[in-house]
């Protein structure tokens, strides 16, 4: 089953499609499923759904509200519409999420680009069950904490626009070590802003980096070298 719709408005969501995907979230609610993405997975290609991308907003705030994994998963709309606006009119061969959740950012930016090919990592194994179940149109990795930037070793060719929410504050393991083309390599131990910076040193010429970030990183000077 695959739903219909007009453009990214909650209204042209159809409502048959959504009674299902709200008894599945009762189920997992209450216990009758395992609140885990694999097991969504498995769920959503048992009933045959599929959901179109734009709709997909819609379907995780909805789905996943009061769930532990929502906030994981959630893109405000309001970032939506944002990176939507902004890339009117753009086109891009490589588009990449470094840190994707279930891909509905990815996908807004696919979309609006017409991206040839657009590269999203999951968190986690569960994570990409599910982020591959909703959004198949993207090539899906696993990102890896011990090393999130191994992704940047495989890139077919230099990135046209990177967007992301990348995880500010979340601590690796040991420092990861990013090549600076002005200086020195510098190390940080945050995720979050070794993907930032990777992502735009991997940037081809006249491409775009959107990334959505708390004020308080625009203070740090911990990759100010770059």
């Amino acid at each position: 089953m695959t739903a219909g719709g007009g453009g990214p408005n909650k209204a042209t969501f159809n409502q048959e499609l959504f009674q299902r995907l709200r008894q599945l979230r009762n189920a997992v609610a209450h216990g009758v499923e395992r609140p885990d993405g694999e097991a969504l997975a498995q769920q959503l290609q048992v009933l045959g759904i599929s959901v179109p991308p734009e709709d997909l907003q819609w379907f995780v705030a909805d789905l996943l509200r009061g769930l532990s994994a929502g906030g994981e998963y959630f893109v405000p709309p309001t970032v939506l519409n944002v990176v939507r606006d902004l890339l009117e009119g753009t086109s891009a061969t490589l588009a990449v999420d470094p840190w994707a959740g279930v891909g509905v950012l990815a996908a807004v930016v696919q979309e609006a680009t017409r991206a040839t090919h657009t590269i999203a990592h999951g968190t986690s194994p569960g994570t990409l069950a599910l982020a591959k179940a909703l959004t198949p149109q993207l090539d899906w990795r696993l990102a890896r904490i011990t090393d999130p930037l191994a992704f940047l070793s495989d890139l077919p060719s230099s990135i046209d626009i990177a967007a992301s929410i990348p995880p500010m504050g979340m601590k690796a393991p040991s420092p990861i070590e990013i090549e600076s083309p002005s200086g020195p390599s510098v190390k940080t131990r945050d995720v979050g802003q070794a993907l930032l910076a990777a992502c735009g040193l991997k940037l081809s010429l006249g491409g775009r980096a959107m990334f959505v970030l708390p004020a308080g990183v625009f203070l740090s000077t911990e990759l100010a070298p770059i």
